[in-house]
């Protein structure tokens, strides 16, 4: 994690810039976060022909560029061959037709995952539902799709789509692999999970992917090789740990991570007891309880790099949607409270999340403390508010040929109303570079609103031009 502070007694050179290369940031160019591998195709192997036809306009809707497909036999399934991925949902009783090893062994890149009905598989760890419905363990990922869950079947199909490519590329051994953010959630029961995943996509967008875990032993590896990626962690308190499932497995994993990581968020939602000594560590929060999933969000957004920088100045909780007042908060923040936020790599994190990962990497190093890290963060804002000015957005006509290029949210949405819907829908297929260079930008709660863009270009252009209209008026009068 870097050296120790600086002791207050030690004499510490004044900060000077450190030499750095010309470089301007192209908005498009997101190689650390891209998913390099691709859900192609949707196969829906289910019992109810009504429920199959739910999937495709989930896809259709919402994946527009995603092929779909209704089998109704598992003689079918010799189609999937190849490397390209491809995602099968399967319900309670499809799944014990299917023979995963066989599928994984044509298509290693295919995610099985279980659309359950049944309220143990549903509301119980898989060690246990697998006693009664040994065919469960087939599927990668199960998904509840009964009760709350049932009123967005939608959202938690799309959702599962995306959770699916996430763990391609997250998990992905490739040696040329890129750096992927990841929030890891650490949870065994289904309904919960499915719930609140649909609006965890919504924050996050493609800043990060989603990774899930099953047990401590899978968690704290993953944390151990992959921390410097994780910007939040989501657990349970009970899940299983030296085999067996114990309370005491989330106390465990979060005080892990919190030793080794403290920049990382972490939350726990349970519906057993919640130790109130964790709440130093992490947010406490019970399951299923009225406002969780609303709690669960504004946590991420506060603490979790995603929405606004929280930071005291002068006794005051200031909330921060830019680089230059992110600038000006630390030049006036007391020396305390920025050397206790730069000793957890609080800035960072937000700086990742944002869109500026270049400095993100080169603050998160420091552990220096007194002035020369006032200074230090300073001259690293100072370095890429400049570097925004040289970095416009930039809109073309699909053949290559410049239409656009400006700063001006006015400019943007006209070009938006007149351009064809298909140039629309890419923007949602290159990871969603119209919300990055608006966070960059300090439009932060204009990118939250046009994130994620998916679905039908048409349908996009409407939402999109609505988002601006609502936001324009408030940026102008610098609210």
């Amino acid at each position: 994690m870097g050296g120790n502070l600086v002791r207050k007694d030690e004499k510490v050179p004044p900060y000077r810039p450190p030499p750095r290369r010309p470089a301007i940031f192209k908005s498009k160019v997101l190689e650390d976060i891209i998913n390099s591998k691709r859900v192609g195709e949707v196969w829906a192997y289910l019992e109810s022909p009504a429920k199959a036809e739910k999937i495709r306009e989930a896809v259709v809707s919402g994946l527009p560029k995603v092929g779909f497909r209704h089998v109704e036999s598992p003689v079918s399934f010799a189609a999937i061959h190849g490397r390209d991925p491809a995602v099968l949902f399967v319900d309670d009783r499809t799944i014990g037709c299917i023979n995963p090893e066989r599928i994984r062994k044509n298509s290693p890149n295919c995610t099985v995952v279980l659309l359950s009905e049944r309220e143990s598989v549903c509301t119980m760890p898989l060690q246990h539902s697998m006693l009664a419905y040994p065919d469960v363990a087939k599927a990668d990922l199960i998904a509840a799709i009964a009760g709350t869950c049932s009123r967005d079947f939608g959202g938690v199909v799309q959702a599962f789509i995306h959770l699916a490519e996430d763990k391609l590329n997250i998990e992905s051994q490739d040696e040329n692999r890129k750096r992927r953010f990841a929030v890891l959630v650490v949870d065994d029961e289904p309904r919960w999970f499915s719930e609140f995943l649909p609006q965890l996509y919504s924050i996050v967008g493609r800043r990060a992917g989603v990774i899930t875990k099953r047990t401590y032993e899978e968690a704290e590896a993953f944390i151990e090789l992959r921390g410097n990626e994780i910007v939040c962690v989501i657990t349970d308190m009970a899940f299983p740990k030296g085999g067996k499932v114990t309370g005491e497995a989330g106390r465990a994993l979060v005080g892990y991570a919190h030793d080794c990581f403290p920049r990382i968020a972490k939350i726990i939602a349970s519906k057993g007891h919640l130790p109130g000594d964790l709440q130093e560590k992490a947010l406490l929060m019970a399951k299923g309880s009225e406002g969780s999933i609303e709690t669960l969000r504004q946590f991420m957004l506060d603490y979790a790099g995603f929405g606004e920088f929280i930071m005291p100045v002068h006794g005051k909780r200031m909330r921060i949607s830019s680089i230059a007042g992110l600038r000006s908060a630390i030049e006036m923040a007391d020396m305390r409270d920025l050397e206790e936020f730069g000793a957890k790599d609080f800035f960072s994190t937000w700086l990742y999340m944002h869109g500026f990962h270049d400095a993100g990497d080169r603050i998160r190093p420091s552990r220096f403390g007194g002035e020369w890290l006032r200074g230090f963060l300073m001259g690293e804002l100072e370095y890429e508010m400049g570097q925004l000015k040289n970095d416009p957005f930039v809109i073309n006509d699909g053949q290559g040929q410049e239409v656009c290029r400006t700063h001006s949210l006015a400019e943007i949405a006209n070009q938006i109303r007149s351009m064809p819907a298909e140039l629309i829908e890419k923007w949602g297929e290159d990871d969603d570079f119209l919300s990055f260079w608006l966070m960059r930008h300090g439009y932060s709660g204009l990118a939250d609103e046009v994130r994620p863009i998916c679905g039908k270009g048409d349908e996009i252009r409407a939402r999109v031009v609505a988002a601006f209209a609502k936001w324009i008026g408030t940026y102008e009068n610098g609210e």
